[in-house]
């Protein structure tokens, strides 16, 4: 258990946030000087008050890193609550916390980024915990914060948040500390639409291990009290229901807004993946090689989470490997009529169990993980530039 106290892993989270950030921030501001913002229709859509142009001169390029797309929606929800249907897709635990803080351009980007770092603090640990291993720890945590979509935990989004709170429970999980498990969980229920698949996680390890309050052992324990902190999880998504209902007489309305009015629609399990590999050879035939290309490196990502997704269950416990495929399985599983895969790699991002995978797959193999870190990198500028300047990405 020292290792798991070690500032060590503190050092190391806190060189891959500023490094990573440093990404961010380096390709970001200059993008916006250099190149202003995309004149699309499409971003006259996503931003029909101007909220971003509030920043002032200066602000508008410091800030261009954080607040775009998505961030819009959680700034009004923040500061006028649920108005509209469309909102509903967004759940209400990250834009009410930087409603209730006020200033929420500036709370929710802070909030992302003392969330990313606390997350990935707790990501060192858990490795540590999990493989018992500083340098696989190490390797995790940064291939987590270089990976090109976590351009978003530094954004007004919930990406930070989520992997905190999904993390957090994980970590809670493997010291049998049900209660918190169960708390934090229902939080990350209330942050995304994802979040109540923890409890398939948590669950198995209730059930079957790992479990540090058994002298981490693993086998099948029977049930106690304390599993019933685990309904927490789905109680988190029920408030969401019953806020949905309160304000649009509808409580499924945070899920039907995906299909009503960004365009996702269930075609069959893991269809996305199916269609995202077609998709990127009707643009090449039309003639749009960036459609080709953006389409392509999207299905190369998305396919590969998956794959390692499977490929986890033979080097981590059960409970990683079912995590990672019920996270993937909604995006993956609802391709939008623009893309089948459009969005879906900022869903790849807080799957930490993939990035688990990946650091002790190449625990021997420190070229392939520098090449890797190297790749990472270099998408995470290309997205950076992309998002600062209101150009689609992820």
């Amino acid at each position: 258990m020292a290792a798991l106290r070690s500032p060590e892993g503190l050092r190391n989270a806190a060189w891959a946030l500023l490094a990573s950030r440093a990404v961010v921030w380096a390709v970001g501001v200059p993008a916006v000087l250099a190149l202003g913002t995309s004149s699309s229709g499409w971003r006259a859509r996503a931003d029909p008050t101007n909220i971003t142009g509030t920043l002032g001169g200066v602000g508008h390029v410091i800030g261009a890193p954080v607040m775009r797309w998505d961030s819009v929606y959680y700034v009004q929800v923040a500061q006028d609550g649920y108005t509209n249907a469309k909102q509903a897709g967004f759940f209400p635990l990250y834009p009410y916390v930087i409603g209730f803080l006020g200033a929420p351009i500036v709370t929710g980007a802070l909030l992302s980024l003392v969330a990313f770092a606390a997350a990935l603090v707790l990501f060192d640990r858990l490795t540590v915990l999990e493989t018992g291993d500083a340098l696989v720890a190490r390797r995790a945590v940064w291939l987590l914060a270089l990976f090109p979509a976590s351009l978003f935990f530094s954004a007004v989004y919930t990406e930070a948040l989520f992997l905190l709170l999904s993390v957090g429970s994980f970590y809670a999980a493997r010291q049998g500390r049900w209660s918190w498990a169960g708390v934090l969980g229902g939080a990350a229920a209330m942050t995304r639409n994802v979040g109540v698949m923890l409890l398939v996680p948590l669950v198995i390890l209730y059930l079957w291990g790992p479990r540090e309050d058994r002298s981490g052992r693993r086998g099948r324990f029977a049930l106690r009290a304390d599993a019933l902190w685990l309904l927490l999880v789905p109680a988190g998504c029920a408030l969401v229901a019953a806020l949905m209902w309160h304000k649009f007489d509808d409580p499924f309305t945070a899920w039907t807004s995906q299909e009503s009015y960004f365009g996702r629609e269930f075609k069959g399990p893991f269809s996305g993946v199916v269609l995202g590999a077609i998709k990127p050879f009707d643009d090449l035939a039309a003639g749009h090689l960036g459609g080709f290309v953006n389409k392509g490196a999207l299905f190369v990502v998305c396919a590969g989470a998956l794959g390692v997704a499977v490929a986890s269950f033979k080097r981590l416990p059960v409970a990683y490997g079912a995590y990672a495929i019920a996270a993937l399985a909604p995006a993956l599983s609802t391709p939008r009529d623009i893309g089948p895969l459009n969005g879906s790699i900022r869903y790849v991002a807080v799957v930490f169990p993939l990035f688990l995978w990946l650091a002790l797959a190449l625990q021997r193999r420190r070229r392939a993980y520098l090449a890797l870190c190297a790749i990472f990198t270099l998408g995470l500028a290309y997205c950076s530039v992309r998002f600062a300047t209101w150009r689609w990405v992820a």
